[in-house]
């Protein structure tokens, strides 16, 4: 087993250099699509705080917006999903 590995190693450095970069990069770009899924979510939730502080009548119509996007089994409220966001329990 060990005569077959290193000489392909030695004689593909580079390839197999190139296909750990490549696995990394995969790596962190499923690490950064959750994160920005996360700032998504937290935004809109944002916008969701603006109109309420505004006390515009949208408030209400994006609030039931946010509840069809947004699985809310575990939370009473929109606002109870934003709070457990931010990290505020």
């Amino acid at each position: 087993m060990k005569e077959k590995i290193l000489p392909f190693i030695k004689k593909y450095p580079m390839s197999i250099l190139l296909a750990i970069i490549a696995l990394n990069l995969f790596s962190i770009a499923g690490s950064l699509k959750t994160e920005a899924e996360l700032n998504r979510q937290k935004l809109l939730c944002a916008k969701m705080s603006g109109f309420y502080n505004k006390e515009e009548q949208r408030a209400e119509e994006f609030a039931e917006e946010l509840k069809d996007k947004f699985d809310f089994i575990y939370f009473a409220s929109v606002s109870d999903y934003y709070r457990s966001l931010n990290g505020h329990f």
